[in-house]
């Protein structure tokens, strides 16, 4: 249970801190958007995009179903690559937080 409380607070810091650095307010993908088999729905969706309206929204059916976590986590790299245009305070910020979600799944999956 306690895992799934960890996690909640981790992805409300993470919108959170989207919502202070101006990366929340971003448009709805169009319904096909979500159709793609691509990674992070790279091919349909920018990755601010995939992160409010994909990854959070499964992790918040995950945690309110008690699901079992994904397997293991690797967002971290995806984000430094898309937020290389950000100003270096975003970057760091942005990065800091996923580093620490990918740790928090991958550890998860480690114990349980």
């Amino acid at each position: 249970m306690e895992k799934y409380h960890q996690l909640a607070d981790l992805l409300l810091e993470l919108e959170m801190m989207m919502r202070q650095e101006a990366l929340w307010d971003i448009p709805m993908p169009s319904p096909e958007a979500f159709m793609s088999q691509e990674p992070f729905c790279i091919d349909t969706m920018s990755f601010s995009q995939w992160v409010k309206f994909v990854m959070l929204e499964r992790y918040k059916q995950i945690i309110e179903q008690k699901m079992a976590l994904p397997p293991h986590s690797e967002i971290a790299p995806i984000a430094d690559m898309y937020f290389q245009q950000q100003t270096e305070s975003v970057k760091r910020k942005v990065l800091t937080m996923f580093m620490r979600l990918d740790r928090f799944i991958n550890d998860q999956n480690r114990m349980d």
